[in-house]
């Protein structure tokens, strides 16, 4: 009767289980193993051309419950990782493994592996048997090889390869660096500088197998900065900050588009004009930091916030009856309240060119009143208040009779609230007085104060000294 061969194709890195008794016909399990199970033969082959390994584990089991584990070791990380686990069919079989790569793409001899029989995945549960492997052959394809950036001051040159391969760097067809990639790829090869525009090529080699050429172009001296503005207010006319190492210059940025170059950059603080940009608060306002031949090393977002709103408000002297209140401000003064006793009358105010007119209500305001101005920003922030001083709508005239001189009293007639006078003899004061009563004045001059040819000027005041009317007097010689 002929024997039974079954084959079973797997996806993944298990490609197949055979199951042929005569497949392990030489093996004898032992009678301690064999009520449980255990791992036989262990042998690899080359597929693919040779583009990959398998590696073939013959085992015996008496349950369809156990699983089959593949570790690899890594030297670098000193730990063994599981790379393959399945459930096995009960009875002599045999399942195969991929060569599984350690690092890079590359398969090669001395890498371990660990078979284990066990109850759980992954070599977890009761362990049936376990044996270790070490391979014997080279199988796959080179790791693509890398190579960074390389300026004229460069004098090292590094990159990834295929671990433990020999890497060599060249200029055209002259070697001018070679070295070993360590067991994570990386490598780093001394060479001497080259000059701006060489073309300088590195590849792998491994056990007679060469990788990829890569290839990098040596450039200028790298340049390297940083550029951190302050915070911007609104109404400020530069953006100050701070840069270091290769900065020269900026490029602002407003929304995306560039708007100016330039900028003072002087022992590692800078000032980039932008009073001219209209920069609002709700601008996306980007610095980008630039070197002498204009290359980019940093790009930083500006603060941009409000200015700082302050200012005051100065009320001239208010009269009764007046239809405005007037004064002048400074800083960013927008509006003011009006409060008369204590109650609050109005908002409103024309504030222009440091100067402001506030409308008042006819009667609104009268002698003794406590007035308060109360000025805000465009927010309606308050930025101060002041006490407005009211004056009493006092009114009159004068009018003096010609005047003689050697005569010692100007006398005349007066109307309204005039209680003073001033005397002024060709434009000096002389002297303050006068009797006011009953619509008449006089005021004493003496006989000789006054000269027939001199310029005389009587002013008449209210009893709180507010100026009412003045009068240019007519003087006769006497006969």
């Amino acid at each position: 009767m002929k024997k039974l061969f079954i084959a079973t194709f797997c996806i993944g890195t298990s490609l197949f289980a055979v199951f042929n008794p005569d497949l392990l016909s030489e093996e004898k399990v032992s009678a301690a193993t064999a009520e449980q199970g255990s791992i036989g033969v262990i042998s690899e082959i080359a597929f693919d051309s040779g583009a990959r390994g398998q590696i073939y584990v013959r085992y015996t089991s008496q349950s369809h419950s156990f699983y089959l584990t593949q570790e690899i070791y890594n030297p670098a990380k000193n730990e063994w990782v599981s790379v393959d686990s399945a459930k096995i069919n009960s009875g002599i079989s045999m399942r195969v493994f991929l060569a599984t790569p350690v690092t890079g793409n590359l398969s090669r001899p001395g890498d371990k592996y660990r078979f284990t029989l066990s109850t759980l995945p992954n070599g977890g549960g009761t362990v049936i048997d376990s044996k270790d492997y070490s391979l014997q052959n080279y199988y796959g394809t080179m790791k693509a090889i890398t190579i960074n950036s390389v300026t004229s001051a460069s004098t090292n040159v590094t990159g990834t390869a295929e671990p433990s391969s020999t890497v060599q760097i060249k200029k055209g067809s002259t070697v001018i660096g070679t070295g070993k990639a360590d067991l994570n790829g990386d490598y780093n090869i001394k060479i001497p500088a080259q000059v701006v525009g060489t073309a300088v090529t590195a590849q792998s080699a491994l056990n007679g197998v060469t990788s990829n050429i890569a290839s990098v172009t040596v450039t200028g001296l790298q340049t390297v900065g940083a550029i951190n503005p302050n915070k911007f207010i609104v109404s400020d006319t530069n953006i100050t900050g701070t840069y270091s190492d290769d900065v020269v210059r900026a490029r602002a940025l407003i929304n995306g588009a560039s708007v100016s170059v330039g900028g003072s950059f002087e022992n590692g603080s800078f000032k980039f004009f932008v009073g001219n940009l209209g920069i609002k608060t709700n601008d996306v306002v980007v610095l980008q930091a630039l070197d002498a031949n204009n290359g980019v090393l940093d790009n930083k977002t500006v603060t941009v916030a409000s200015a700082i709103s302050q200012g005051a408000i100065t009320p001239n002297d208010y009269t009764v009856g007046a239809t405005n209140i007037t004064g002048s401000y400074t800083g960013t003064v927008a509006r003011a309240e009006l409060f008369v006793q204590g109650t609050r009358v109005s908002t409103g105010g024309t504030f222009a060119n440091g100067n402001f007119t506030y409308f008042i209500p006819t009667g609104r305001i009268k002698e003794g009143d406590t007035v308060v101005l109360i000025a805000f920003d465009a927010s309606g922030k308050e930025l101060g208040r002041q006490t407005v001083r009211t004056v009493a709508n006092t009114q009159g005239s004068i009018k003096a009779h010609h005047y003689t001189t050697g005569n010692v009293t100007i006398t005349g007639n007066y109307t309204g609230d005039a209680t003073k006078a001033r005397l002024t003899v060709n434009g000096k004061v002389i002297s303050w007085g006068g009797t006011f009563h009953s619509g008449t004045f006089s005021y004493y001059v003496g006989a000789t104060t006054i000269g027939a040819k001199d310029t005389v000027v009587l002013t008449v005041f209210d009893a709180k000294d507010n100026q009412l009317d003045e009068q240019n007097l007519t003087v006769l010689a006497q006969p």
